[in-house]
């Protein structure tokens, strides 16, 4: 509301939020607060999309994601290049095989193949799962059908904060903040917040929909960042510290939705 009416007060402002069609049982919202081994912060970013001991604690939780979860699980980075990170540290450790067992293993690409279209036969054809990597604002963030079967579980990795150092970006914010003060700031994180809630809506598509909603940063644990995201996920999230947590939450709600 600050950007469509930079120069109204806040008290002629009223925001309403209406709830989603899906009844609160079919959506299961886990946030991953802290690596398993050392029981830090879990945070991806920049300084450490490349660390060895982080990316080993999110196939962990991947591998434990992919071993209960039925069809289709979607993992979406921030970046093409901590993807490819991810990926490559996955190959170094000899177990992309073992993953690919467990679910068929796809990549989003820059170039024109239709990754989505092999990810769907393949759960459609087989009956079997399988296992998507994609990048937040990528083209199989926004506008792609994950419904059913193709999107059980959708897990995005850290934050997708646009690059500060980008013209383009600097100039909106410039111009937001001569608007009203504080506008700029605002702007880039609901900027970020935006592509999250577009990514994650791709798993919910009609009423009978399920699905669960995996934010792996401990980020998305505090109160500024969780009121951004959509409310009715929103309001339905458990931080999850441990493993064990994360199976005490997951197995349940999967066996009723199997069983119901």
């Amino acid at each position: 509301e600050m950007q469509l009416f930079p120069k109204e007060s806040q008290e002629r402002i009223t925001c309403l939020s209406l709830p989603h069609i899906l009844p609160p049982e079919n959506i299961l919202g886990l946030i991953l607060t802290s690596r398993e081994s050392t029981h830090q912060e879990l945070k991806f970013d920049y300084s450490t999309r490349d660390d060895p001991l982080l990316l080993q604690d999110l196939l962990m939780k991947v591998e434990l994601l992919c071993s209960i979860v039925p069809g289709g699980m979607a993992v979406f980075f921030p970046s093409f290049q901590m993807m490819q990170d991810f990926i490559r540290y996955i190959h170094t450790e000899e177990r992309f095989t073992l993953l690919n067992q467990q679910k068929r293993v796809f990549c989003e690409s820059r170039g024109k193949e239709d990754i989505f279209g092999s990810y769907a036969k393949h759960i459609r054809n087989t009956g079997k799962g399988a296992l998507l990597f994609a990048v937040i604002g990528g083209k199989l963030s926004e506008g792609i059908n994950f419904s059913d079967e193709l999107g059980r579980c959708v897990m995005v990795v850290g934050m997708p904060y646009a690059n500060k150092k980008d013209v383009i970006l600097q100039e909106r914010m410039r111009f937001a903040d001569s608007q009203s003060i504080g506008a700029g700031s605002e702007l880039y994180r609901n900027m970020c917040i935006k592509a999250v809630n577009q990514t994650i809506g791709r798993a919910f598509r009609h009423k009978k929909d399920w699905a669960v909603v995996v934010l792996a940063d401990c980020r998305y644990s505090q109160p500024s960042t969780l009121s951004r995201i959509t409310p009715w996920i929103a309001t339905r999230c458990q931080m999850i510290r441990r493993a064990e947590e994360l199976k005490t939450w997951l197995i349940p709600f999967i066996n009723d939705k199997r069983n119901g």
